[in-house]
């Protein structure tokens, strides 16, 4: 009995227009939104150097000669496009808004910027801070020189190896693009939609609130393996239609989500089965008609993502900040934040304890769902 009810239920959900739309093709359709409207991100242009006139005095001591040399020499680490001038072409440079300053090296090391460029308050900033940077490394080197004048090569090798002031640290491997947030939570809330079928094989399951409930009610068998099989038939499918978005967005909009295939499968068959049994469960509370419990529940589900991130990136911190246990209940936010935990950390131990919130939340919500169902009685069909 449950391998037949089990099929009919895969061949019902075949044949439903409705359901393929919004579990498959809105999704793919939202994907490719998504990528025209963000591309690759990590792709864009990094860190960019600044354009700084430096004048060298004639007392500018040759440690910080080198230093500048290393700062401005081009490649991942380069921090400033240096052009050596004479005070008046420095000068000119910065009144025709050519560079963000002018590095005045001698003994000592002084910043001049223009009032006038007020959109290159950061650039300024940076300047400044190297500029006090290399001042006190130089007074530094020049106090350990003359106390130990035998340790100078030393110094000036450390001092050269520090000049290096940005660089990029990749916690997994890789570069996290901005915009495969928003993809993770278009998967989370695709996940999510699974709700709609799920309500709808809870009405199919009763007399009061469909024909075929009716039907249902008066076949022999027993109604909880039915169910049961009804539902697991809906989480099959569901997590069928999300893989196929998954690997379009995948393999053909080229989105990267990690070399983990087999746990983000696993994030979408425990994000799917959250969706479902989330909408049993609610299409097995009250006598409201099917189409006002699927309006609520896609109200739910826009609801859930965007408190998770789909539509403003920075809701999920503003949520953590303030009611960090929404996250934690939150089906959208368990979703993402497992793939999430999957491109950026190298323990697991993170997305497991998202998996593992997704199939307590799924258990509760079939086990509840079928006890509501299993006790109705009816006086009459």
């Amino acid at each position: 009995m449950f391998l037949h009810c089990f099929g009919y239920g895969i061949k019902n959900l075949l044949r439903s227009r409705d359901y393929l739309f919004w579990s498959l093709g809105f999704s793919i359709i939202l994907a490719t939104l998504f990528h025209v409207a963000f591309g690759d991100l990590s792709k864009g242009e990094g860190f960019i150097p600044i354009p700084t006139a430096v004048v060298l005095e004639e007392s500018c001591p040759q440690p910080l000669k080198d230093a500048l040399d290393t700062l401005g020499e081009p490649g991942d680490g380069q921090l400033l496009e240096i052009q050596y001038a004479s005070q008046e072409e420095a000068e000119s440079l910065l009144k025709g808004k050519k560079v963000s300053g002018i590095l005045f090296v001698g003994e000592n090391v002084s910043l001049s910027v223009s009032g006038d460029m007020t959109y290159d308050k950061l650039n300024q900033s940076i300047l400044q801070s190297l500029a006090e940077s290399l001042h006190g490394s130089y007074e530094a080197v020049s106090e350990a020189a003359a106390r130990s004048p035998e340790k100078l090569p030393q110094i000036l090798a450390a001092l050269q190896k520090d000049a290096a002031h940005n660089q990029e640290i990749n916690y997994a491997g890789r570069n996290l693009d901005e915009g495969l947030t928003y993809f993770f939570n278009l998967i989370a809330m695709t996940c999510l939609t699974g709700s709609t079928a799920g309500a709808v094989t809870a009405a199919a399951s009763q007399a009061n609130l469909s024909e075929l409930g009716k039907r249902k009610s008066v076949t022999p068998g027993k109604k909880q393996v039915r169910i049961l099989a009804e539902v697991a038939a809906t989480i099959l499918m569901q997590f069928f239609a999300v893989s196929i978005s998954v690997v379009y967005m995948w393999a053909v909009l080229g989105v990267d989500l990690g070399s983990s295939a087999g746990y983000v499968l696993l994030t979408v068959l425990a994000g799917s089965m959250a969706g479902v049994s989330g909408g049993f469960f609610a299409g097995c509370i009250g006598k409201s008609s099917i189409h006002v419990k699927i309006g609520v529940l896609m109200a739910i589900t826009m609801l859930c993502s965007f408190f998770s991130g789909l539509m403003v990136g920075g809701m999920k911190l503003l949520v953590q900040r303030y009611a960090p246990w929404f996250n934690r209940i939150n089906p959208a936010a368990l979703i993402s934040d497992s793939l999430y935990s999957l491109a950026v950390y190298e323990s697991h131990t993170r997305f497991f304890q998202c998996i593992g919130g997704l199939f307590i939340i799924s258990t509760l919500f079939i086990l509840a769902g079928a006890a509501m169902v299993r006790r109705q009685r009816y006086a009459s069909l």
